[in-house]
C-alpha cells in the first residue's frame, strides 16, 4: 500500500484482536480532498472500532474490501454506499468495482486443453506454448532488475496515455510491489525479456496451502499482444507445481479487464462492497 507510514507504506491499525490496513491518499478527481480508508477489516470487533474511532477521524472515510454481513452492519450507523459518493465518477468502487474471480488452476488449465469446446481459452493457451516454443525469451526476478521492471511499467502507462483509454492508476500504484516486498518464499514473481529487453512481469503470493493471490499482470501491449496470455498460464504452471489450488485474480475497475478474468474460467466470483462516512 502507498499513502501514509513509512517509506510511503501504509499502516495497519491492529489491537491484538483485530486488524484492518489504514492509509490516507486524495481523491483522483478532487486532489484537495484527502480520503481516510480502512481496507479488509478482519476481526471480531473491528467493525465496533471503524465505528467508534470514525466519529474522531476529521477526514471523509472509505471503508473498502466489505464482506455483505459487515456491509449490513455498519450501515446502521450512519455509513453510507460508496455509489452516492463514488471513489470515481465512472468506477465508483476502485478495482471492487466488479467482483474479484477466483480460479481453480487445475481446472483452468484442463478446460483450456479442450480442443473445440473452449475456444477463446485454448486459443490462449496455445498462445502461452507459442511463446514458449517460438520466442527468445530470458527471465530475471523483478526484485533484482526492479529497474528493467519499473521500465515495464512506463511504457504499459504511455500505451494507454497514446489510447486515450480511461485510467486512474499510476506507475507508482506498483511503486512498493517492486520497491518494498521483502523476497520470499511465497512471493512468485518474474520479469520476462525478449532480447534482454523487459516486456513484462507478473507478481503473485501464496496465502496458504491451498490460496494464492494475483497482485499484478504488467506487459508491454504496444508492441506484445498477447504476452498476458503467456503470462497467465506461465503463473498457473508455477502455481500447480507448488500444489496451490485457487488464485484470486482480485477484482476490475473497468468491464473489459473483468471479462478478460471471467476468459479463465473462474469458478467464483466475490463482490466486495464499499461504504462512505462523510
Amino acid at each position: 500500500m502507498y499513502g501514509i507510514g513509512k517509506d510511503g507504506l501504509g499502516f495497519k491499525y491492529f489491537d491484538g484482536k483485530n486488524l484492518c490496513a489504514v492509509c490516507v491518499y486524495p481523491k483522483i478527481e478532487t486532489p484537495e480532498v484527502n480520503m481516510f480508508y480502512w481496507v479488509r477489516p478482519m476481526g471480531d470487533t473491528i467493525l465496533d472500532v471503524i465505528k467508534n474511532v470514525s466519529n474522531d477521524i476529521k477526514f471523509s472515510k472509505y471503508i473498502k474490501k466489505l464482506h455483505i454481513e459487515q456491509y449490513t452492519y455498519l450501515k446502521k450507523f450512519g455509513f453510507i454506499d460508496v455509489k452516492d459518493y463514488p471513489w470515481y465518477s465512472t468506477i465508483p468502487a476502485e478495482d471492487d468495482t466488479f467482483p474479484e474471480k477466483i480460479l481453480d488452476v487445475k481446472k483452468t488449465i484442463i478446460i483450456a486443453n479442450k480442443l473445440g469446446k473452449t475456444r477463446q481459452l485454448n486459443r490462449t493457451l496455445m498462445n502461452f506454448k507459442y511463446y514458449k516454443r517460438n520466442k527468445q525469451l530470458s527471465e530475471a526476478s523483478i526484485f533484482d532488475e526492479n529497474m528493467k521492471t519499473w521500465n515495464v511499467l512506463s511504457k504499459f502507462f504511455e500505451y494507454i496515455k497514446s489510447k486515450g483509454l480511461a485510467n486512474v492508476s499510476t506507475p507508482y500504484d506498483y511503486h512498493n510491489l517492486i520497491y518494498g516486498i521483502v523476497k520470499k518464499d511465497t512471493i512468485i514473481e518474474k520479469l520476462i525479456l525478449l532480447d534482454n529487453e523487459p516486456i513484462g512481469f507478473y507478481l503473485a503470493e501464496i496465502q496458504n496451502s491451498k490460496y494464492a493471490s494475483l497482485y499484478a499482470t504488467i506487459t508491454n501491449r504496444k508492441v506484445y499482444n498477447n504476452l498476458t496470455d503467456y503470462i497467465m498460464f506461465d503463473l498457473f504452471a508455477r502455481l500447480q507445481d507448488k500444489g496451490v489450488k485457487y488464485l484470486n485474480l482480485g477484482g476490475s475497475e473497468h468491464k473489459s479487464l473483468n471479462d478478460f478474468k471471467d476468459k479463465f474460467r473462474p469458478v467464483e466470483s466475490k463482490k466486495m462492497l464499499w461504504l462512505y462516512k462523510p
